[in-house]
This record gives C-alpha cells, structure tokens and sequence, in this order.
C-alpha cells in the first residue's frame, strides 16, 4: 500500500505551499523511516508526473555502522520520489538503492557523485570519475505512465584533449558516438557510429549498480576499441584488420555467419582515423557468440553468458 506522508513546514514551503497554515517541522529522515546514521546527501524539488504540483527528490546515504568521518564509506546509497498530493502531504513514489555510485566507486578522481536536479520536468543524475582517463554519465528520467523510466543516457570519456561522447535516446531507439579533440591532430573527430537501438523501457526502481552491467547497451554492435582514443599507436600487422578477423573466423568459427556493418563513408572514414587503422566492415556471429575485430592486433569472441577469448 502506498505511504501518504504530512511534511511540517520544511517540505511544504520547498513544494511551494505558500499561504497554508504552518505546521510543526518534520525530519525527512523521520519520514522516510531512517535511523540517525544515515545521511541525506541531496534534495531537489520539482513536478516530476505533470500534475503541476511540486514533487521531491532525495538522495540518501545509508552509513550502517561504518565511520562517517572516514575518507571513503563504501556505504550504500539510495534515491527516493516523493510525489505531492495535492494536500500538502507526499505520497511515496518509486525508489532505488543500488543504481547511486558509492564514494569508492570514482576510481583516483574519488566520490563519483555530481548531483540530481529537475529540468522541465525531467530528472537528471550526474557522475563523474577516473584519473587521467576521465568519464562522465548523465542519466536522464522522465515520467512514463505511472512512473519515472530511464530515456536517454548520455556517457562522456576524455583522456587529455580528446574524448568521445555516446548517447542513447532510449526512448526513440537511437544510439550515436562521437568523438572530439581540442588539440590540431585530425583523428577521427565528428560522428564515429549511428545504430537503431532496443527501447528497453526501465523504470527508475528497475536499474542495478552501472559497474555490473548497463542494460542501455544491449543491442549494440561489436565495435573496434577506440583505447584512449588517439594516443594510443597501432601494433605493427602482418595482415590488415579485416584479413585477421577473416583468418580467425575460417581456422575457429567457420559455421558462424557473416554480418555486414552499416558504416557509411563518413563514419568508417572517421572511425578508421581514431583507431589508426582501416576498421573492418563486417564482423561474424551465431546464437552462441559474436565474432569481431577488437584492438590493435587482436580479434575477440565474446559468447552469450560473457566469456571472452582473444586471438
């Protein structure tokens, strides 16, 4: 059964509840039924469902025990909806507690965490991580029927002056990698890779931790390592990309079928510039695995359940 929660005066002056009769303030910790370790790391407060009354958006750290002044906690962390009603109180909408990186999970660049915040009634989650190669996620949330679905993910990762950009419109089915450099070297900036994706349709109480699995990436096709884009020299090859992932699939995988990759002009012109060499333009699969060039000298078979094998 769903929760309607009364907030005092705090919550309902940030719902915009102006002119109703004040009432006693109310922890949200209270409300939410946490215990006092626990910490509330962020609060927003905006109309998620459209039914212009404001709605709001916490983010909680979940200490259990573990030393709250410690550098890194390694505490969970949870996001939970709190729908206005209408009356001044709140009804408990949709949660999550594993999808919130935790501090340890930023790599050198230290706790992941950018922030939450409500943009013409979408709901936005920021990260941000790595060392000297460095990657950011914007994760954005929009009302879908009866509550908040994941639509559109878009996934930066830079080293030094060039980066790439991925971004998946999970609500129209579309997938697009770019990259970009801010130094003078040419090497495959602008649109790398264009696909058609599955539109998987995840709520918000649905998603997992992002470091075991992005399901916002099935359907992709088998592309070459792109490395640290740039910087990276190809290793010297006998045979060219193409006559290595042919060579592989004879000798190991001859019932495997071909499958033709959609490059056009552009974006294998590009994407052979990133990489420093000319990708190929196909690669090979069957219902138990894909077949496909991987990086500067090495083919990858991949099968179904995730196991991995280099050649």
């Amino acid at each position: 059964m769903r929760k309607i929660f009364a907030f005092g005066l705090a919550l309902c002056l940030l719902a915009g509840c102006e002119g109703q009769q004040a009432v006693e303030p109310v922890d949200p910790l209270e409300l939410l039924g946490l215990g006092e370790s626990d910490r509330v790391m962020d609060q927003v407060v905006g109309d998620l469902n459209g039914d212009g009354i404001d709605d709001v958006v916490l983010v909680v750290e979940h200490l259990k025990g573990t030393d709250p002044e410690a550098h890194f906690k390694d505490a969970p962390r949870s996001i939970t909806i709190l729908l206005g009603d209408g009356k001044g109180g709140y009804v408990l909408g949709q949660g999550n507690d594993r999808f919130i990186r935790r501090d340890t999970q930023g790599g050198v660049y230290g706790d992941p965490y950018v922030g939450v915040f409500i943009d013409d009634g979408e709901l936005h989650y920021e990260d941000y991580g790595g060392s000297a190669w460095k990657w950011g996620n914007d994760y954005v949330f929009s009302w879908q029927g009866e509550g908040l679905a994941l639509v559109r993910v878009e996934t930066t990762s830079t080293y030094g002056e060039r980066g790439t950009v991925e971004q998946f419109d999970l609500a129209e089915g579309k997938y697009a990698l770019r990259a970009f450099s801010e130094g003078d070297w040419d090497c495959g900036t602008g649109l790398l890779w264009e696909q058609d994706i599955p539109t998987p349709g995840l709520g918000l109480e649905e998603l997992g931790d992002p470091w075991e699995g992005e399901p916002w990436r099935e359907g992709l096709s088998p592309l070459p390592s792109l490395g640290f884009y740039g910087y990276e020299e190809p290793w010297p090859l006998e045979e060219s990309p193409e006559e290595h992932l042919d060579r592989v699939w004879r000798e190991h995988f001859p019932e495997m079928s071909r499958v033709e990759l959609g490059w056009t002009g552009e974006t294998r012109e590009n994407y052979s510039k990133a990489t420093g060499y000319e990708v190929p333009g196909h690669y090979y699969a069957d219902e138990n695995g894909e077949l496909a060039w991987f990086d500067r000298g090495s083919v990858l078979y991949e099968s179904r359940d995730g196991e991995m094998t280099f050649y």
